[in-house]
C-alpha cells in the first residue's frame, strides 16, 4: 500500500521537473520549492546552532517557518493547488521538525514527548492519504504548529544561552496539551471522512440494486409483450392462416432493414 501511495505521484513530480524547464511554467512550481525547501533547510539551519552562531539560526528557522505560510497562499492565488502539494507541505513539515528536533533531544529529553506525537499525528494523516481520503488541515493542528515552532527555537536558546529550562517545561507542556488536541481532531476528521466514504459507497450500492431491478422489470415486461405477441398470432393463425403469415413476413424484413441499418 505504501508503495503504491509513493507510485503514484511519480507522474507528478515528472511534470513538476517539466515545468522548472520552461520559463512560462516555472511560476506553477515555486509553492513547491518553497514547501521542498523546509525539507532540507532544517540541516543548515541545525549547522548554525551547534556552531553557536544563534541569531542567524532563529532569523534562519523563522523564515524557514515563513515558508510555511507563503507556499498555500500562492498556489491558490495562482490556482494551482493540488493534492501532490499538499502531501508535499505535510511530508517536509515533519521533515523539518525531526531535522530541528534531534540536536535538541540529546540535551533536553523532554522534547522527545513532542516528537513521538507528532509522529502520531503523521502517521493518521498519512493512513488517511493512503486510503483516499482528503484529509485537510485543522485549526488545531496550525495551533500545534506554532507551539512546537516555539519550543524548539527556544529549545536551542536553552541549549546555547542559557536561559531558564522551566520555561522549556512549560512550552513543552503546551505544545504536548496542543498536539493532543491536535491529534484527536485529526482522528475524528478521519473518521467523519471514512464515514462519508462508506455512506457514499451504500447509497452508490442502493442504486445499482434499483437499477438492475428496473432493468430486469423491463426485461419481464418484454418477455411478457412477447409471448402475448405469440399467442395472439398463434390464436390468428387458426383463422386466418394466410393474413398472419403476410403480418410475419412483414416483420421479419423490417427486423431485417434495421440490423442492416445498424450494421
Amino acid at each position: 500500500m505504501v508503495l503504491e501511495y509513493f507510485n503514484k505521484y511519480k507522474e507528478e513530480i515528472r511534470k513538476c521537473i517539466d515545468d522548472l524547464k520552461h520559463k512560462e511554467t516555472f511560476y506553477k512550481q515555486i509553492p513547491n520549492l518553497l514547501t521542498f525547501s523546509r525539507s532540507i533547510g532544517s540541516i543548515p539551519i541545525g549547522i548554525m546552532f551547534l556552531n553557536g552562531n544563534v541569531i542567524m539560526g532563529i532569523i534562519s528557522t523563522g523564515l524557514l517557518l515563513s515558508t510555511d505560510y507563503f507556499d498555500g497562499k500562492l498556489a491558490r492565488k495562482w490556482n494551482i493547488q493540488s493534492k501532490f502539494g499538499a502531501d508535499l507541505d505535510a511530508f517536509c513539515d515533519k521533515i523539518m521538525f525531526l531535522g530541528l528536533s534531534l540536536s535538541l533531544i540529546v540535551n533536553n529529553p523532554i522534547i522527545l514527548y513532542n516528537f513521538m506525537l507528532e509522529g502520531m499525528i503523521s502517521a493518521v494523516n498519512v493512513f488517511g492519504r493512503m486510503k483516499g481520503l482528503d484529509t485537510k488541515t485543522v485549526f488545531s493542528g496550525k495551533v500545534k504548529t506554532c507551539l512546537l515552532s516555539l519550543t524548539l527555537i527556544y529549545g536551542y536558546l536553552v541549549q546555547f544561552l542559557g536561559l531558564p529550562v522551566s520555561i522549556l517545561n512549560v512550552l513543552v507542556s503546551m505544545t504536548f496539551g496542543g498536539q493532543c488536541v491536535a491529534f484527536c481532531n485529526y482522528v475524528k476528521e478521519y473518521r467523519r471522512l471514512n464515514k462519508e466514504r462508506e455512506n457514499k459507497k451504500e447509497i452508490n450500492l442502493k442504486f445499482d440494486l434499483i437499477e438492475k431491478e428496473e432493468i430486469d422489470v423491463l426485461q419481464k415486461e418484454d418477455n411478457l409483450l412477447e409471448q402475448l405477441r405469440y399467442e395472439k398470432e398463434l390464436l390468428l393463425s387458426m383463422s386466418e392462416p394466410d393474413k398472419v403469415r403476410n403480418n410475419v413476413r412483414t416483420r421479419r424484413i423490417s427486423d431485417e432493414k434495421k440490423n442492416d441499418n445498424f450494421n
